[in-house]
């Protein structure tokens, strides 16, 4: 099951922390991503949870506040490919009618954003590339 939430409620930490346990906290994660993981109010996850409500992975991102668009910050799966796919067709539905664009940073051979029509742009971070796609959007702007 994909859960939503957006941080900034009392409630809404709660699920959102209590679910993902030591993920945000596990060296070998933050080295997996690239980067330790932060957050703020305002951001949007989007939790896989397995039938205990432990997540088992997950998709962190921001909506930009001067232009519609998305930051995918984070997105990982401890448990399949599928799974990090089926967050990310989360983001993108939660993203469609409040962005005209949606990236994120990864490495080059990062299939996911391939396969969800991402394109590799030019600009790079260290060994991370940028991955956008543009969004049909009705409400956007």
């Amino acid at each position: 099951m994909i859960a939503t939430f957006i941080q900034g409620t009392r409630d809404a930490d709660l699920r959102i922390f209590g679910s993902l346990g030591g993920m945000t906290t596990s060296r070998a994660l933050h080295q997996a991503l690239g980067a330790p993981i932060t957050s703020a109010a305002g951001d949007v996850w989007h939790l896989a949870l397995d039938d205990h409500e432990v997540a088992t992975g997950f998709a962190c991102s921001r909506l930009a506040r001067t232009v519609p668009t998305v930051h995918v910050r984070y997105l990982t799966s401890l448990a399949s490919s599928r799974e990090a796919a089926e967050l990310l067709r989360a983001v993108l539905d939660w993203a469609g009618d409040k962005a005209q664009e949606i990236y994120t940073f990864d490495r080059p051979e990062a299939v996911v954003w391939r396969r969800q029509g991402f394109k590799m742009g030019t600009a790079r971070r260290g060994g991370f590339v940028r991955w956008e796609r543009q969004l049909g959007t009705k409400n956007a702007g």
